[in-house]
């Protein structure tokens, strides 16, 4: 007769010691205070990220339409370069949402006290900014796909739509109050314009003429293109032609009709490969034209430079949280916005340091590798040093004494601006 546990395996328990280790990593690495502290940080690192984007976006938006106004493009040209700025702009933002985003978690957990409840309970400084650290690697990631990839392809996008802007072709008709320029030197504007754009008044036109310039003011005029679309043909009334010589010389001379017959192409001259530069190259083509693998003429320190700058940004990410847990336990409810001052102010340092450093590896005054290097260890380290100087001193951190004199020297400066106030308002009233 067959057993009844036959055929089955049995499964011991785990020793009470590895049973202990896995309890601990699950509840480091996915307890109900960890997803707490992500689900946190999610909705302000959003709308931080939002607010920053959008900002930085309709800034250059605004220049943009400049630039179309002058060049003569459509807003299509707009939309696109506004898109392919979005990649530029999101490496700039997520570094600074990011830290934001930490830092309001943690100032408003102090401020409810939940943090002195989790150290009550034995989580430890590194234990809560563990988590913070495992997006913060999420996110060295995804900048590093942002920087080595996605924005070589669209900066290269941006520049071929601008020079398609620059360099397009004149569809032959004017707006009113808008200074069009139509090739070789040929400028024309016109006070009123009709709907077709090519019946005008009040009419200016300027072209240079026999080692000179000539200019046209006329009361109205006409434009229109040839049969075969190749030349510009503006027939103007009732107006005067000025000469102006190089020598200094002018004459003018009145006319009831004069036509202007010039060359018009259509053609928008071909923009060059991706690569002219060394930040249109991936991060995989920057390491073959380094090995010699892709020709590019573009200087070596500059490829290497470029290389390890890449890098360097990605990596410093993981650090802003060992900055930012100080730096929000710190700063109570009145200094938070000073908090988020002086915590853009040390980013804004380090990444004007991270500039220099790169400029001086592309001119190859320092090796590329200690110039964009250095300053990440500085940055790094001053990220580590305040962590631990703060975890060793629960009570007062590496910014508790900085916040407290910057918050009397702002008292200090309101009181002698209100005594400054006051005192020119009793003279203008005794006066």
């Amino acid at each position: 007769m067959d057993s009844p546990t036959a055929g089955r395996t049995w499964r011991f328990p785990r020793a009470g010691k590895e049973r202990e280790t896995r309890r601990r990593w699950i509840a480091g690495a996915g307890g109900a205070v960890e997803r707490y502290l992500l689900r946190e940080t999610i909705k302000p690192m959003s709308l931080a990220l939002l607010v920053t984007l959008t900002a930085l976006v309709l800034e250059r938006v605004l220049r943009l339409f400049d630039m179309i106004a002058r060049g003569g493009g459509s807003f299509d040209a707009v939309a696109q370069m506004a898109v392919n700025l979005v990649p530029h702009y999101l490496g700039m933002a997520l570094p600074a949402a990011f830290f934001i985003a930490l830092f309001i978690v943690i100032a408003s957990m102090d401020d409810g006290e939940e943090l002195d409840a989790l150290y009550a309970a034995g989580f430890s400084h590194w234990r809560l900014v563990r988590p913070f650290v495992a997006m913060g690697c999420v996110f060295a990631v995804l900048s590093m796909a942002l920087f080595g990839y996605l924005q070589p392809y669209s900066r290269y996008a941006y520049r071929e739509v601008a020079h398609m802007v620059r360099n397009g072709p004149w569809d032959a008709r004017v707006e009113a109050g808008v200074v069009v320029d139509a090739g070789d030197g040929v400028v024309i504007t016109a006070d009123a314009v009709d709907a077709t754009g090519r019946n005008l008044t009040g009419v200016l036109l300027r072209r240079p003429r026999d080692g000179g310039e000539q200019v046209i003011d006329a009361e109205r005029g006409t434009l229109r293109l040839s049969a075969d679309g190749r030349r510009l043909i503006l027939t103007v009334w009732n107006g005067e032609l000025h000469r102006f010589a190089d020598s200094g010389a002018s004459q003018i001379g009145q006319f009831n009709q004069l036509t202007v017959d010039r060359g018009f192409s259509a053609t928008i001259p071909p923009f060059r490969r991706r690569g002219g530069d060394e930040r249109e190259l991936t991060q995989t083509e920057l390491a073959d034209a380094l090995a010699g693998r892709l020709t590019t003429d573009v200087p070596h320190d500059r490829l290497e430079s470029e290389m390890h700058s890449r890098m360097a940004r990605a990596l410093a990410v993981p650090f802003l949280p060992l900055l930012a847990m100080p730096m929000g336990v710190a700063a109570k409810r009145r200094k938070r916005a000073l908090g988020i001052a002086v915590g853009a102010a040390i980013l804004v340092i380090f990444q004007n340091l991270f500039q220099l450093g790169e400029s001086l590896g592309d001119l190859g005054l320092v090796p590329p590798v200690i110039a964009v290097w250095t300053p990440f260890a500085v940055f790094a380290g001053f990220c580590i040093w305040a962590f631990t100087y703060s975890s060793a001193r629960p009570g007062r951190n590496a910014f508790t004494g900085m916040f407290h004199t910057l918050e009397a020297l702002i008292r200090l400066i309101n009181r002698a601006f209100l005594r400054t106030r006051s005192r020119l308002l009793r003279r203008s009233a005794e006066a």
